[in-house]
């Protein structure tokens, strides 16, 4: 099995280096529709933007398969529920990659979120700069993929064709900065004294992502609903987490000893409150509907009742 070793490494390399090329493509488009005096770019631009998508969602499918291959290969290595939680991430990014990609649009998304979980991957994986550990590369090749994909997903909204025209900043009402500062600060006043900055930026990691969707979450209630595609990505994003907290109770239950820190734990649970009235209006509407492509909407409809369809598609109450 030691051989697996390699490979997972080499996966994770090329996983870097595709990003690295996506980016650099995104950012040459956008040089050049800036810099070009007609529509001559749109074509070139868009075809760019297809590119990174399609490189993204090769990445979500490589992330939603590596969990299922490790547990095969090595059994008994992750619990169900965290296996479970690694699917599930995976698909979340995936929704959105391929919302982005068939719709053409990023309405909906909040790009503070995106950016925030950016700076979450980013300082929770700091590691890698120190130690590629040789015995766990499912680890390092999984920290790679995930800070590939929401820098792609950020990238695309701020540079694709047509996404970006697409993007309303309006609606992005809470600010990135909003959310880094305080979580910096809690990071720093629970670190102990020989803490190093790999162990500060895991702190700052942890607490910043049990806040990071709070823009997003802001941005359905500012517009009132989602479409299908980008309710099936937050869904998908707070179950992760949820299940990740499930995996975390297992050891407690199997062998009476607690996992983890207080620390993950209280903002574990944070995360998923926040998440909690979301999981219900999400439900209500599918089951509502009775079929899963059904809009999310967060407004009443005008017969006392939840209505998914009439406030999305503005649809005006009717009169008298």
């Amino acid at each position: 099995m030691e051989g697996w070793s390699g490979v997972a490494e080499l996966v994770g390399v090329l996983a870097a280096l595709l990003a690295f090329i996506a980016i650099c493509s995104l950012v040459a488009a956008k040089c050049a529709w800036q810099h070009s005096i007609d529509d001559a770019w749109v074509p070139m631009w868009t075809s760019a933007t297809h590119c990174s998508l399609l490189l993204a969602l090769a990445l979500s499918f490589s992330s939603f398969l590596a969990p299922v291959v490790y547990v095969v290969l090595f059994p008994g290595r992750l619990g169900a529920f965290l296996v479970a939680a690694h699917v599930m991430r995976a698909v979340s990014f995936a929704t959105l990659f391929y919302k982005m990609l068939r719709t053409g649009s990023a309405v909906g998304i909040s790009l503070n979120t995106l950016d925030l979980y950016a700076f979450v991957f980013a300082t929770r994986y700091l590691d890698l700069l120190r130690r590629w550990e040789p015995g766990n590369m499912y680890d390092s090749a999984q920290k790679v993929l995930l800070f590939s994909q929401a820098m792609i997903a950020a990238l695309v909204i701020r540079c694709g064709w047509p996404q970006r025209q697409t993007f309303s900043a309006l609606d992005e009402t809470v600010p990135a900065a909003a959310l880094l500062v305080p979580a910096a600060a809690v990071a720093t006043i629970s670190a102990g004294s020989g803490d190093d900055w790999i162990e500060l930026g895991w702190r700052f990691s942890v607490a910043l992502e049990a806040v990071a969707i709070v823009p997003q979450l802001t941005m359905l209630r500012r517009r009132g609903g989602c479409d299908p595609l980008a309710s099936h990505f937050i869904f998908a994003l707070g179950a992760y987490k949820l299940l990740e907290i499930i995996s975390w109770v297992q050891p407690v239950l199997a062998m009476g000893r607690p996992y983890g820190r207080p620390y993950q734990w209280i903002c574990g649970v944070v995360q998923v409150a926040l998440f909690a009235r979301f999981f219900v209006r999400y439900a209500h509407a599918k089951l509502r509907a009775r079929r899963l492509d059904a809009p999310l909407s967060l407004t009443q409809g005008w017969d006392g009742e939840l209505d998914e369809l009439r406030p999305l598609r503005g649809v005006p109450p009717p009169t008298g």
